[in-house]
């Protein structure tokens, strides 16, 4: 199981809409998103944006969508820490003056 954020689906989505037909994103709804049943059927058609995906050879080989389905990337939003924040290194103190990078592979 890949965990990944709504935002994570818009940008896949985006990237891969321009390399063919691609059913429509669920609407994002701030109202009733603890809703079992909306968040049930909301996973089912982000599931479904993956298949149709996986079924094209050129959006399977996309970067983009490789990208998406790897494991090891940094999770977003962990407890904690900011989104995408490169774990922090020995030797820099809170508060330091230096400028903080995000890992990039």
């Amino acid at each position: 199981v890949v965990h990944r954020r709504y935002t994570d689906f818009c940008n896949l989505h985006k990237a891969l809409a321009p390399l063919g037909r691609l059913p429509p994103l669920p609407d994002k709804s701030y109202f009733d998103r603890f809703n079992t049943d909306r968040v049930e059927q909301r996973r089912k058609q982000l599931e479904g944006l993956l298949r149709e995906a996986a079924i094209s050879p050129v959006m399977r080989e996309c970067k983009a969508m490789l990208d998406f389905c790897r494991i090891d990337r940094i999770p977003l939003g962990g407890a904690g820490k900011s989104k995408g924040a490169a774990p922090r290194r020995g030797g820099r103190r809170r508060g330091s003056t230096r400028r903080k990078t995000a890992h990039v592979e």
